[in-house]
C-alpha cells in the first residue's frame, strides 16, 4: 500500500484550553531542548552548531498556526534566561527572538503552500523544497543574529563570518533532522505490530552496524576521525534503500544524538563540532533523499500492480462480454429452432384433419434435441467460467466444425455469403475442449462474416468463405478463410494483442481469447493474407493428447 497519509495539521478550531496546554508543553520542551544541544556553544550565547528547537518551533505553527507566533518568541526568551542567565542584554534578547520567530514562522508558511496541509514529505519535489526553504531561511535569521550580537562588541568581528556559518549549520542540521522525526511521531499507530524475524534480524544487524561505526569515530585520533566518518553513510543508505523515508529519520537523529554525546565528552577544544557538523548535513541530506526515492519506488511499484490487476480485471469482463456475444450467437440457432419447432408442433394439433402422428412426433423429438444442445452449452460455458477448466474428450472435428458454423447459417443467407465447409475423413479423433474449438472457429467465421458485410468495394467478388480441415503430418491444421478486403498493414502484426480491432463496436478480444483457448490446447493460430484476395487464419493442433486444457 502506499505510504500511510497524516492527518491534517489543524491550524484552528482547538479548544482555548487544549491549545494552552500545547503551547505550555511546547515551551518547556524548547527549553529543554535549548539546555539538551547547549553544545559547544560561541562565547555564552547560543550559538551552537546543533539546534533542534527550531524544529519544535516550525512544529509547533504547522500545528497550531501561525497565529500562536507568541508562544516562540516567549520561549526563546525563556531559554535565554533559564538556560544562560540573559548573556545579552534584555533588548538584544527580545530582538533576537523577534528575528527567531518570524523567521521559523516563514518557514512553516511556505512549507504549508508547498508541501501541503499535513506537511507530510512524500516526493523528491517535497523534500527539495523542503530542504531549500529551510536553507535559504535560515541563512538570513543566523546572520541576523550575529550582526545583533556584533554590533555591541558582544562578539568578535573577526569571527563574524565563523559565527554565521555555526549557527547556520546548528539551525539548518536541527531541522532536517528533527522535524521530519516530529512528524512521523504523529504517525505511529496506537497498536504497533512487531514485524516478522528476518526483518528484525535484518534491522537489529544495521543497528549494530551504525553503532560501531561511530564506536569507531569515538576512538579515532584527531587526523583520520573525518575520513572514519564515511563509515556512517554506509549503514545509513542501507536503512534507507530498506526502511525507506521513516529509517532515514530515525537513523539520522540516532546517528545526531551518537555524535553530540561523542562532542559533549571530547569538547570543544578537542572536537571540531562545526566541521563535523558539516558532514552529518550532508549525511542527512543524502539518507533523507535515498529514502524518498526508496518509497517513491515502492508506491510506483504498488500503482503498477494494481492498474495490473485493475486491467486483468477488466480483461476479464470485456472477455466475459465477448464470450457473451458468443454464446448469444452459439444459443440463438436451438432458440429460433426450437421456437419454430413448437410452433409447427402446435399448428398439427390445432388441425385434427392433417394432424400427422409421425410427423408430430418427430417435430417433438426435434424440439428435444434443440433443447438439449441449448441445455449442453450452457452447462460446458458454466463449468468454464467456474472453474477456469475445458473438458478434455476425443472429438471428431467434423462435428466442431458443424457445431461452429451451425448458427452462422442465418447471416450467411442474410448476408448473401457463401459458406464452403471441406472437412477431410481421414482426421483422427483429437483431444480437446469442443465447445471451446467451436467458439475459435465460430469466432474466425464471424470475423469474416463481419469484414465482408462491410467491403464496400465495387469491383468486390461474389462473398466466400472456407473452412477447411486436414492433417498435415502430426498436425490437424484448420483454416477458415474469406475473399473480403483483408487484413490491413496498420493491424496485421496485432490481430491477437488485445484491443486491436476494425469494428466500430467490436472489444478486440475475439482474437486475443481464441489464441489464449488454441495455445491452451498445445496449439498455434496465424493469420495470412489469402493470394487473390481476404485473410485465411490457420489453426494448428497437435494430433497427441495435449496437456491439461484450463
Amino acid at each position: 500500500s502506499s505510504q500511510p497519509t497524516s492527518p491534517p495539521m489543524p491550524a484552528s478550531g482547538m479548544r482555548p484550553l487544549n491549545a494552552l496546554i500545547v503551547c505550555v508543553a511546547y515551551v518547556i520542551a524548547y527549553v529543554a531542548f535549548d539546555r539538551v544541544s547547549y553544545v559547544a556553544p560561541v562565547a555564552p550565547f547560543g550559538i551552537t552548531p546543533w539546534n533542534p528547537p527550531p524544529a519544535l518551533s516550525i512544529a509547533l505553527i504547522a500545528w497550531l498556526g501561525a497565529r500562536y507566533w507568541p508562544a516562540l518568541m516567549i520561549s526563546a526568551i525563556a531559554a535565554e534566561y533559564v538556560v544562560r542567565d540573559f548573556a545579552a542584554p534584555l533588548a538584544f534578547t527580545i530582538v533576537n527572538a523577534a528575528v527567531m520567530t518570524l523567521g521559523y514562522v516563514t518557514v512553516a508558511t511556505l512549507l504549508k503552500r508547498i508541501v501541503g496541509t499535513d506537511f507530510d514529505i512524500r516526493s523528491r519535489r517535497d523534500l527539495l523544497w523542503f530542504v531549500l526553504i529551510v536553507a535559504v531561511i535560515t541563512l538570513p535569521i543566523a546572520a541576523t543574529y550575529i550582526a545583533i550580537l556584533t554590533g555591541p562588541n558582544l562578539l568578535e568581528v573577526e569571527d563574524l563570518w565563523r559565527n554565521i556559518l555555526t549557527l547556520w549549520v546548528g539551525d539548518f542540521i536541527g531541522i532536517i533532522v528533527f522535524f521530519p522525526a516530529f512528524l512521523l511521531l504523529r504517525r505511529i499507530p496506537r497498536r504497533v505490530a512487531w514485524p516478522n524475524w528476518p526483518v528484525a534480524a535484518e534491522f537489529a544487524a544495521q543497528i549494530l552496524v551504525v553503532v560501531a561505526a561511530l564506536v569507531l569515530l569515538y576512538r579515532a585520533d584527531p587526523d583520520t576521525q573525518f575520513r572514519l566518518f564515511y563509515l556512517l553513510f554506509l549503514p545509513t543508505i542501507w536503512v534507507a534503500i530498506r526502511h525507506e523515508f521513516p529509517g532515514a529519520v530515525i537513523t539520522s537523529c540516532a546517528i545526531q544524538i551518537g555524535l553530540i554525546i561523542k562532542v559533549t565528552a571530547a569538547g570543544q577544544s578537542e572536537f571540531p563540532a562545526v566541521e563535523l557538523q558539516s558532514l552529518m548535513m550532508t549525511l542527512t541530506v543524502t539518507a533523507l533523499f535515498l529514502g524518498v526515492v526508496s518509497t517513491e519506488r515502492r508506491v510506483a511499484t504498488e500503482a503498477l500492480r494494481e492498474r495490473d490487476e485493475e486491467m486483468n480485471r477488466m480483461l476479464r469482463l470485456a472477455a466475459v462480454s465477448e464470450m457473451s456475444s458468443a454464446v448469444a450467437h452459439e444459443l440463438n440457432q436451438p432458440l429460433a429452432a426450437i421456437a419454430n419447432y413448437v410452433r409447427a408442433a402446435a399448428m398439427l394439433v390445432r388441425d385434427p384433419e392433417n394432424r400427422d402422428p409421425a410427423l408430430l412426433g418427430e417435430t417433438l423429438t426435434k424440439t428435444v434435441q434443440e433443447v438439449d444442445r441449448a441445455g449442453r452449452v450452457m452447462h460446458r460455458l458454466r463449468d468454464f467460467y467456474q472453474t477456469g477448466a475445458g473438458r478434455l474428450e476425443a472429438i471428431s472435428i467434423d462435428r466442431v466444425v458443424d457445431d461452429a458454423v451451425a448458427p452462422l447459417q442465418s447471416r450467411l443467407k442474410r448476408h448473401g455469403i457463401a459458406l464452403e465447409v471441406h472437412v477431410s475423413k481421414l482426421i483422427p479423433e483429437v483431444f480437446g475442449d469442443r465447445v471451446q474449438l467451436a467458439t475459435v472457429i465460430h469466432n474466425l467465421a464471424a470475423n469474416a462474416i463481419d469484414a465482408i458485410a462491410g467491403d464496400a468495394a465495387p469491383d468486390a467478388p461474389p462473398p466466400r468463405i472456407e473452412v477447411a480441415a486436414g492433417a498435415r503430418g502430426a498436425l490437424l491444421e484448420i483454416a477458415v478463410s474469406d475473399n473480403g478486403p483483408g487484413i490491413s498493414g496498420e493491424i496485421a502484426g496485432q490481430v491477437f494483442e488485445p484491443f486491436a480491432t476494425t469494428k466500430r463496436e467490436g472489444l478486440g478480444l475475439g482474437l486475443t481469447i481464441s489464441r489464449t483457448i488454441v495455445e491452451a490446447h498445445g496449439g498455434q493460430i496465424s493469420v495470412e493474407a489469402n493470394p487473390e484476395r481476404g485473410a485465411k487464419f490457420v489453426i494448428s493442433l497437435p494430433l497427441s493428447a495435449p496437456r491439461d486444457v484450463p
